[in-house]
C-alpha cells in the first residue's frame, strides 16, 4: 500500500521495524548457511569413496615390499655396455690410423 502523504513513525513503530529487519537478516543468513552445509555434505558424500580407495591403496602398499632403490652405478654400467656395444666408425678409424701412421 502506498501513501502519498508523508507521515512520521512513532518510536514504537520504528523499534518494531528494526526488530523486523534484524529478523529478516537472520533468516537470510540461516538460509545461506543451510545451503552451504548442504553443499558440504554433498561434497563429503561424493569424496568418501575416493578417500576409502586411497586408504586401501595406502594400506596395500604398506604390506608390499618396497621397490628396490636404483643404484647409480647400475646406470653407469648400462651406459658403458651400450657405449661399447654400439658401432663407432670414427673411433675405429682413428684407432687404426694411429697404427698405420705412427
Amino acid at each position: 500500500m502506498i501513501d502519498k502523504i508523508p507521515r512520521e513513525l512513532r518510536s514504537e513503530q520504528k523499534q518494531a521495524l528494526r526488530i523486523l529487519a534484524r529478523h529478516v537478516v537472520s533468516q537470510f543468513e540461516l538460509r545461506r548457511r543451510s545451503r552451504e552445509l548442504s553443499d558440504i555434505r554433498r561434497e563429503s558424500t561424493r569424496l568418501k569413496p575416493e578417500l576409502e580407495k586411497a586408504r586401501a591403496d595406502l594400506a596395500s602398499s604398506r604390506r608390499q615390499p618396497a621397490p628396490r632403490k636404483a643404484n647409480p652405478a647400475d646406470g653407469l654400467r648400462s651406459k658403458a655396455k651400450k657405449k661399447h656395444s654400439e658401432p663407432q666408425p670414427l673411433y675405429s678409424t682413428a684407432k687404426w690410423s694411429f697404427c698405420l701412421f705412427p
